[in-house]
């Protein structure tokens, strides 16, 4: 598979079986031609990579901003606090292990209701005056 200039071989690193892919930008972060040049085809080419070289049963779990559920950016005062990488990396560990095994193609929003406050509590208020 090729990343970054140099080549890792399934001979060198035993079969592959998993992967979690979190690469992304945000609109806080870049412009709308830099978030689909890494969001979109930058997954695209990791996805089809890694599909060459995945063992027979294989699974993947793309992590993308939460931005997707919503345009606008939060402020500082709207936004409530990060996720930790623990708490993502259950959900992955869920997905890719065998309590996962029917899940797939789903979304999972892991913003710590910030989506939610956004649509429909306090921040939807604030926004609509």
């Amino acid at each position: 598979m090729a990343n970054a200039g140099y080549q890792v071989s399934v001979a060198t690193v035993g079969e592959i079986v998993g992967l979690i892919h979190a690469a992304g930008v945000s609109p806080s972060q870049a412009s709308p031609e830099t978030i689909l040049r890494i969001d979109l085809y930058g997954t695209a080419v990791v996805l089809e990579e890694f599909g060459r070289v995945m063992a027979h049963d294989g699974s993947g779990v793309v992590i993308s901003p939460q931005s997707g559920h919503r345009l606008p950016a939060l402020t500082v005062e709207q936004a409530k606090r990060a996720g930790t990488p623990d708490e993502v990396g259950a959900v992955g560990a869920l997905l890719m292990g065998p309590d996962g095994g029917f899940i797939t193609g789903s979304d999972f929003l892991m913003d710590g209701g910030v989506t939610a406050a956004y649509w429909y509590g306090d921040v939807a208020e604030v926004r609509a005056q």
